[in-house]
């Protein structure tokens, strides 16, 4: 069962491998973070989704050229 993730968490997420292009500090920004808020922090909590997230962009990595429709769209989100 999916934890829930606060508004931040989730807006980390959701720009981390696409408009922060895998910048976790970029992310930070980008989803609302104070600046006092470690990226440490917050990584920390939300290591399983990140590890999760980064396995399937993996996989459509591997599966995207073959396909003939864009499968990204909506992953994280």
């Amino acid at each position: 069962m999916a934890r829930q993730l606060t508004g931040k968490q989730q807006a980390f997420l959701n720009v981390l491998f696409d408009e922060a292009g895998g910048n976790m500090v970029t992310a930070k920004k980008l989803a609302g973070y104070s600046d006092t808020t470690t990226t440490t922090e917050i990584v920390k909590g939300l290591k399983e989704e990140i590890l999760e997230a980064t396995q399937m962009l993996s996989l459509i990595h591997i599966s995207e050229p073959t396909r003939p429709e864009r499968i990204w769209d909506g992953v994280l989100g």
